[in-house]
């Protein structure tokens, strides 16, 4: 880092970022397909640090809104500070209270009509520092409006749900170890879109490239998610019951969405991809 540290004050770090990044988004983009969007968080080029917005990347161009800019939080994202980098990748340190963004709800985020569900995959690169209380990752759900959620639970295990709302259930998969805090770790839930009592079972964990060992179920009259008005977000649930403690990992690596199921081939090559950009 004392190397770097100059040539990020001369801005010159940034613009060579910046090419470097260039092809990481397009790597990224052609492995999770056509239906693939990016948040790149921390990357200048969608939002400036002191903005409180920024911009997606792939099949879906939306506004997030932070709850304060970056530049603003406990741990401020200053992209002149190579506090701010791991590798040539952004990151952004949440406190674990009041950092989180989110966008409006739209169509493309929920893979449940009521009837049946559809597949999708969502993960991200972070490094969580405490499992006190849940650190929610990715969710899409408010108390009235469930749909799904990803998060490290306070028992240090990996947790996504799906809810069927209207019946209040849930189908899940956990990990069956508990994660490591304090590293840099690559999170993926992938969904099959089987819905029905055997919904569970269409969830997969991967950590870092693998599928881990994980233990699910589907509570009694889970039929399908249902299309609700909660806002997709990162680093809480949109009604503040909860919080993400530590750094994501952002620009073209930052959280994901799919509409369809990632292979593990596909995980493997994000990892991959991924740990060489970060430097691990």
């Amino acid at each position: 880092m004392s190397i770097v540290a100059p040539v990020i004050a001369s801005g010159s770090f940034l613009q060579w970022v910046g090419m470097k990044q260039a092809a990481l988004y397009e790597a990224i983009l052609r492995i999770i397909g056509t239906t693939g969007t990016i948040l790149p968080i921390g990357d200048h080029r969608h939002g400036q640090p002191n903005a409180t917005t920024f911009t997606t990347v792939g099949d879906q161009q939306v506004v997030f809104t932070w709850s304060e800019a970056p530049n603003a939080f406990d741990t401020k994202l200053d992209l002149t500070d190579p506090a701010s980098f791991q590798g040539i990748v952004p990151i952004v340190a949440f406190n674990g209270t009041d950092e989180r963004a989110s966008t409006p709800d739209a169509a493309y985020w929920s893979r449940g009509n009521g009837t049946s569900d559809s597949p999708f995959s969502l993960g991200l690169w972070v490094n969580v520092t405490d499992t006190a209380a849940n650190r929610i990752m990715m969710t899409k759900r408010t108390t009235s409006n469930l749909e799904w959620e990803f998060y490290v639970d306070n028992n240090e295990k990996l947790y996504c749900g799906l809810w069927d709302n209207s019946v209040s259930v849930t189908a899940k998969q956990v990990s069956n170890a508990a994660i490591s805090q304090g590293t840099w770790q690559f999170f993926v839930a992938t969904y099959s879109g089987v819905g029905g009592a055997s919904a569970h079972g269409g969830i997969v964990l991967y950590a870092n490239g693998a599928s881990i060992a994980s233990t699910g179920s589907t509570g009694g009259g889970y039929t399908a998610m249902e299309d609700k008005a909660g806002k997709p977000t990162i680093g809480n649930t949109e009604d503040g019951t909860a919080w993400f403690l530590g750094s994501m990992a952002g620009g073209p690596l930052g959280p994901f969405f799919v509409q369809a199921e990632l292979t593990a081939d596909q995980i493997a090559r994000l990892y991959q991809v991924g740990r060489r950009a970060l430097g691990l």
